[in-house]
């Protein structure tokens, strides 16, 4: 697993490129929840992988809980259509938002937040 951080619009956006391992999603589990508890908590989680195991998306779908009790959000891309659906599967009460690229998920954001901070 390969996984770089990058901040457009004010949102961070990591992408995960290669293989996923389980222990891999313990690690990256770890990591971004540190991120979100350190006041980033509007992240997009970009998979460029289509076989990727399913405690990821347990994993992601807790980590936006974490981000929804700090203010913010997780969603998802991915090109794949069945990372998405996989990913609408998993996350009670609230099933993470998925979307087939960035724009689109950066769009979600900027349409969230007030207009005076969306200006700034």
């Amino acid at each position: 697993m390969k996984l770089s951080r990058v901040e457009e619009q004010g949102v961070d956006i990591l992408t995960v490129s290669g293989p996923v391992a389980d222990h891999d999603v313990q690690v990256l589990g770890a990591g971004v929840g540190k991120l979100i508890r350190a006041g980033h908590a509007n992240v997009v989680m970009e998979l460029q992988d289509a076989k990727l195991p399913d405690s990821l998306f347990v994993e992601l779908a807790n980590l936006d809980q974490v981000a929804r009790a700090q203010s913010g959000r997780m969603v998802l891309v991915s090109a794949s259509a069945e990372v998405r659906a996989k990913a609408g599967k998993h996350g009670a009460p609230t099933p993470l938002e998925s979307f087939a690229d960035r724009a689109s998920a950066l769009s979600l954001f900027s349409s969230s937040r007030p207009a005076a901070a969306a200006a700034d």
